[in-house]
C-alpha cells in the first residue's frame, strides 16, 4: 500500500471516529464541546491503534474481521472467523470455535460459515447480510457436488448446500440431513458443521500471482513470498516444478496429496490455503500452492533469534496452538509425520499454525509406512517402518522442550538413533517425558495434551488476577500467601490425575477456589449420606472423599444448607462431683 493510500485510510478512519463520537454525544444530550470531542476522538484513535486497526502491518489489518466473538468478547476477530447459521448475528473466533464454546441458545453442533478472509466466502466477496441459511440455499441451489456421497442418507451426488463435519474424518451431509439433525455411529449432534463449496480449493489463474523472494525450501519444492494481485494480499507460495523424469510421478503425487490434506483439514491452527495454480513451463509442469503468509516465519527462526526473550506466557500460547492443531489432525485419522519447529509457522500476533501437510497421511494400521520425516526428530518405532499417531506426540514433545529451553536435543544417527535433551525444561518436564517415552503406548493422546496446556494457561490467569486484586487494593502483604495457595492447588499432577480419571474438568468456577472440589458427584454423595440418616462430619467426609475439611464444610453449609455435625464434649467431673453422683 502506498503512502497516499495509507493516509487516505487513516483519514477516513478518523472521519468515521469523529462521526461516532458526535453521534454518542448527541445520544447522551451532551453539549458539543470541541475539547470534549477532540479528547474523545484521540481516545478512540488510540484504541484503534492498540487493536491494530490503524496503521501497522497491512496484511494483518486485512485479515481483521470487524465483529465481536460472542464467547470471549474479543474485538476485532483476527484470522479465522466462524459465523453461526443457526443463531442470529453470532460469531466465534478460531480459538472459541476449536474449544466448542456454547451458550444458552448456541450449541457447538450448529452449522457455520468459515470466513478465512474478511468479507469473503468461497472465494467470492459477500456482505454479512448475504450469509444466512436461506440466502445460501438459494445461492447454492443448482450446485452439484460430484462424487460426494451424503453420509446421512447416502444420496449421491449431494445437491445444493453441502456440510462438512469439523470433527469426523471425511464426513459430509446434505441439507435435508442437517435439517433433521441426522446422526450416525460416529457423527454426533455436538459436532460442528461447516458449509462447504463444490470446489473445496479454488484454482487461481497463474498470472494473478506475482512471486517475490524465496523464504524457504524443502524436499518437495521452494516457498516464496508472493502477491495475490486481484486480492491485493501478501501470500506464501509453495512452488513444485515437475520435470519429465522418473521423479515426475512422485513430485506430482506429493503436490496432490498436500492439496487433499488441506482440503480435508481446516482450522484456526492449521495453515490456511487459499487455492492453487497449474501451468506449463516448456516441457515441465509447474504447480503452486497459495497459502497464508506468516510474517514471523517458522518457530525455529523465532527460537533462534529471540529464544529466552519470549515470555513464558507467549510460549505457552504457541504450545497450545500446536497441540490444538495436532488434535484436529488426529481427529481426522491422519498423521502429520513431521511436527517440528521448522514446520510450525507463526504470524504477526504470535499465533502458531501447523504447516507442510505434504507428508501427512491417513492412518492405516495394516500398512507399513514409508520413512519420510526429519530423522533427528523421529521416535524408535519410525525405524521399524510401522507407527501411528503417537509418532506426532513424540515429535511434539521434542518441539515443546526446544520451545521452552531454546536448545535443540542431541541426536546420534549412526550409533543408536538415540535422542537426548541438552537442557531440562523449566516447566512441563513431566509432560515432555511422557510425550517422548520409548514405548508409544505410554505417550498421551493429543486431546489430553491440549487440555493439560489449557489448564496451565488458566493457572497463569489466576496469578494475574490475584496480583491485580491485591496490588490495586493495596493489600500487597497477603499476595504471597494467597498466590502460593492458588499455585499449590494447580499442580500438574492434580490436573493430570483429574483429566485421566474423568476425561474433563469443570472450569466454570475460578481455579484454586473451594469449588474446584465441590463437584456434582461430591455434592450428590453427601446428599445421599444425609438421606440415609448417616452421621456426617466434615473430618470423615474429607478423609473418605479426598478433599479438604474446608471444602467439606462449605459443601455441607453452602450446597446442602446444613451445618457440620459437631460432638458436644461433656466437662470432666471432679472427684467430689463423682462422690455426690455416686
Amino acid at each position: 500500500m502506498s503512502g497516499t493510500q495509507q493516509s487516505h485510510t487513516a483519514s477516513s478512519s478518523a472521519s468515521d471516529i469523529l462521526a461516532d463520537v458526535k453521534e454518542e454525544s448527541d445520544d447522551n444530550n451532551d453539549q458539543d464541546d470541541e475539547d470534549t470531542i477532540r479528547n474523545a476522538v484521540l481516545v478512540k484513535i488510540l484504541q484503534l491503534v492498540l487493536e491494530g486497526g490503524l496503521g501497522g502491518n497491512d496484511n494483518e489489518n486485512r485479515e481483521t474481521h470487524k465483529v465481536r466473538c460472542a464467547a470471549c468478547d474479543t474485538y476485532p476477530i483476527r484470522s479465522d472467523r466462524y459465523k453461526c447459521l443457526n443463531c442470529k448475528d453470532l460469531n466465534l473466533c478460531g480459538h472459541c470455535f476449536e474449544c466448542r464454546r456454547e451458550s444458552k441458545e448456541h450449541k457447538s453442533g450448529h452449522a457455520f460459515a468459515h470466513f478465512k478472509s474478511p468479507g469473503e466466502l468461497f472465494g467470492q466477496e459477500v456482505t454479512d447480510d448475504e450469509v444466512t441459511f436461506d440466502k445460501l440455499k438459494k445461492l447454492c441451489a443448482s450446485e452439484i457436488h460430484e462424487s460426494i456421497v451424503c453420509d446421512g442418507c447416502k444420496l449421491e451426488p449431494i445437491k445444493g448446500l453441502r456440510f462438512k463435519c469439523d470433527t469426523c474424518p471425511n464426513y459430509d451431509l446434505c441439507q435435508k440431513c442437517v435439517d433433521r439433525n441426522a446422526t450416525t455411529q460416529t457423527h454426533k449432534p455436538s459436532h460442528p458443521l461447516i458449509v462447504t463449496p463444490r470446489r473445496t480449493i479454488q484454482q487461481i489463474p497463474v498470472e494473478d500471482i506475482q512471486l517475490g523472494d524465496e523464504i524457504g525450501s524443502g524436499a518437495f519444492g521452494s516457498v516464496f513470498k508472493a502477491r495475490w494481485l486481484s486480492k491485493n494480499r501478501s501470500v506464501a507460495c509453495k512452488v513444485i516444478t515437475v520435470p519429465k523424469s522418473n521423479d515426475a510421478e512422485r513430485l506430482e503425487k506429493s503436490f496432490l496429496k498436500e492439496l487433499a490434506a488441506y482440503a480435508e483439514l481446516s482450522g484456526a491452527y492449521i495453515l490456511k490455503i487459499y487455492g492453487f495454480t497449474a501451468s506449463r513451463h516448456g516441457q515441465n509442469k509447474r504447480y503452486m500452492l497459495v497459502m497464508e503468509y506468516m510474517s514471523r516465519g517458522s518457530l525455529a527462526n523465532i527460537i533462534k533469534e529471540k529464544g529466552d526473550n519470549i515470555s513464558l506466557r507467549r510460549k505457552l500460547d504457541m504450545a497450545r496452538n500446536i497441540a490444538s492443531g495436532m488434535r484436529k489432525i488426529h481427529e481426522h485419522r491422519m498423521i502429520h509425520r513431521d511436527i517440528r519447529p521448522d514446520n510450525i509457522l507463526v504470524n504477526e500476533n504470535y499465533i502458531a499454525k501447523i504447516g507442510d501437510m505434504g507428508i501427512a497421511r491417513v492412518v492405516d494400521p495394516l500398512n507399513q509406512h514409508t520413512q519420510i520425516g526429519c530423522q533427528s526428530y523421529m521416535p524408535p518405532e519410525f525405524y521399524e517402518g510401522s507407527y501411528d499417531q503417537k509418532l506426532d506426540i513424540f515429535t511434539f514433545g521434542l518441539t515443546l522442550n526446544e520451545l521452552f529451553t531454546s536448545t535443540k536435543h542431541s541426536f546420534q544417527p549412526f550409533v543408536s538413533n538415540k535422542i537426548a535433551f541438552q537442557e531440562k525444561s523449566p516447566i512441563f518436564d513431566d509432560l515432555i517425558a511422557r510425550c517422548t517415552a520409548y514405548n508409544p503406548k505410554r505417550r498421551p493422546a493429543a486431546i489430553e495434551i491440549e487440555k493439560t496446556l489449557d489448564l496451565y494457561s488458566a493457572g497463569f490467569d489466576i496469578q494475574t488476577a490475584v496480583k491485580n486484586k491485591y496490588e490495586n487494593s493495596g493489600g500487597s502483604a497477603k499476595i504471597d500467601r494467597d498466590l502460593g495457595g492458588a499455585i499449590s492447588l494447580l499442580t500438574t499432577n492434580l490436573w493430570i490425575k483429574m483429566i485421566r480419571n474423568t476425561g474433563s474438568i469443570n472450569l466454570s468456577h475460578s481455579l484454586g477456589g473451594p469449588r474446584t472440589v465441590r463437584t456434582k458427584a461430591n455434592i450428590l454423595e453427601m446428599k445421599w449420606r444425609l438421606a440415609q440418616k448417616k452421621r456426617v462430619s466434615s473430618r470423615k467426609l474429607a478423609a473418605e472423599m479426598n478433599i479438604s475439611r474446608t471444602s467439606a464444610r462449605r459443601i455441607l453449609r453452602e450446597d446442602l444448607h446444613c451445618f457440620p455435625y459437631k460432638k458436644i464434649k461433656q466437662p470432666k467431673l471432679t472427684d467430689l462431683q463423682k462422690e455426690e453422683e455416686g
